[in-house]
């Protein structure tokens, strides 16, 4: 980085206008020159400023060590070591970095920090915030891993489309630098994963399909377990069944050779979400409950969903019996969780299912004012394709067609929004 660059960076880190830098130094405009790379600072005005800003601009050491290290960190970060990424982390917060490339992307691997290994939304925003004021000075790897880290602040904060635009951005920057291949291939992963969530069908199997083979040439085979999941789930989403159970199978191969429960609730998940589509209730119930089993350690939203899922095939068989026991449990995880609140909607509606009934009155007051008014809100046509169904099939049963019709035009609506 230029020193006009290193001025600059330094002066708007440290919050510091340009009439408070050049106080006694030089003139506010010629400072703003020096800044601009319009004119070379004499060797004394170098010294001053660098002084003022408390850091030696005359330092180019361009530290290779260093450079190694905060790429492992990265690594260990967007991988999931998370005992390597915390002591990696001590080990550079503690060291003097001068390299303003280095100092960038720290900062930046310190938002991806807080935002996977210790999550800390609140600080992982600080940080980013602290570099989004500094994008002009974002060149080479430091301006690939901006977009990077800014498509997974948007992803983790639900703004897929977001996300997707920082992603490409970073995708058009990949063939004009020396990435490891590790690099090449989280980002095609990253790219797999938000088409996904946008149903980008062919797109995601595309960068899944690169993604996978990135990982597979590095032997990074955790990584791989997660790409044949996400294959898994968009061949089920197109109802292909038999590759998805393939890529599961493959996955599940992974999981049980590093004996990772975490893959395991997620494949056994997913497995279960396919036997619930081919109407295999009992099939499901037991993919669920093995996912559930694994998932005991996890984080609440993992558990959660399971738990919905296990109660929806309880009130296809209508066992209201099991059913409830598992209300309870989904009601304990969601109480005060306003992260899990459209789970406590969802599980609360199924509370009157089974011990009211799907039909009665008060459970539909419930589905049209809570569930489908919540989800509309959301815009979240999944679930409103789902549920405009239920209560369309409660007015045909009432002899109400003209609100039936309405509402299956809804169902309608709601799938073509999805696809």
């Amino acid at each position: 980085m230029e020193t006009s660059e290193k001025i600059k960076y330094f002066r708007k880190t440290l919050n510091i206008s340009q009439q408070t830098l050049a106080l006694g130094i030089c003139s506010t405009s010629y400072l703003s020159k020096i800044e601009n790379g319009q004119t070379v600072p004499s060797e004394d005005i170098l010294q001053l400023l660098g002084k003022r800003l408390g850091v030696d601009l005359d330092d180019e050491n361009h530290n290779q060590e260093l450079e190694l290290l905060i790429d492992d960190w990265t690594k260990s970060i967007l991988f999931k070591d998370v005992e390597l990424a915390r002591n990696l982390y001590t080990k550079l917060k503690n060291s003097t970095i001068t390299n303003i490339e280095h100092r960038l992307r720290f900062t930046l691997s310190q938002t991806l920090f807080y935002l996977m290994v210790d999550p800390k939304p609140r600080i992982a925003k600080k940080h980013f915030n602290e570099v989004i004021i500094l994008e002009d000075l974002f060149k080479n790897k430091s301006r690939l891993y901006f977009f990077l880290v800014k498509g997974v602040s948007c992803y983790y904060e639900g703004k897929y489309s977001e996300s997707y635009k920082a992603l490409l951005s970073a995708e058009n920057l990949i063939f004009l630098l020396k990435l490891h291949i590790w690099e090449k291939g989280y980002l095609y992963y990253l790219l797999g994963l938000v088409t996904n969530m946008l149903w980008k069908n062919i797109a995601s199997l595309d960068y899944t399909r690169i993604a996978l083979k990135h990982f597979e040439e590095n032997y990074l085979f955790k990584r791989c377990a997660d790409c044949r999941i996400l294959l898994g789930i968009i061949n089920q989403r197109i109802e292909n069944w038999e590759e998805a159970i393939r890529q599961f199978e493959l996955a599940a191969t992974i999981a049980n050779a590093f004996d990772d429960d975490k893959l395991k609730g997620s494949i056994y998940q997913n497995l279960g979400y396919i036997e619930s589509k081919r109407e295999h209730s009992e099939s499901a119930i037991n993919y669920y409950k093995q996912s559930l089993d694994y998932k005991q350690n996890q984080p609440s939203l993992s558990q959660v969903k399971t738990v919905y899922s296990l109660i929806k095939e309880y009130a296809n068989l209508n066992n209201s019996h099991e059913g409830m026991m598992l209300v309870e449990k989904g009601l304990k995880l969601t109480q005060g969780n306003k992260s899990l609140l459209e789970f406590n909607i969802l599980i609360s509606y199924y509370h009157l299912v089974f011990s009211l009934g799907k039909n009665h009155s008060t459970t539909f007051e419930y589905l049209k004012s809570e569930v489908i008014q919540y989800f509309e809100q959301k815009q979240n046509w999944v679930y409103l394709a789902e549920f405009y169904q239920v209560a369309a099939k409660y007015y045909e049963n009432e002899f109400k067609y003209k609100q039936s019709s309405t509402f299956y035009s809804k169902a309608i609506m709601a799938m073509n929004k999805l696809n």
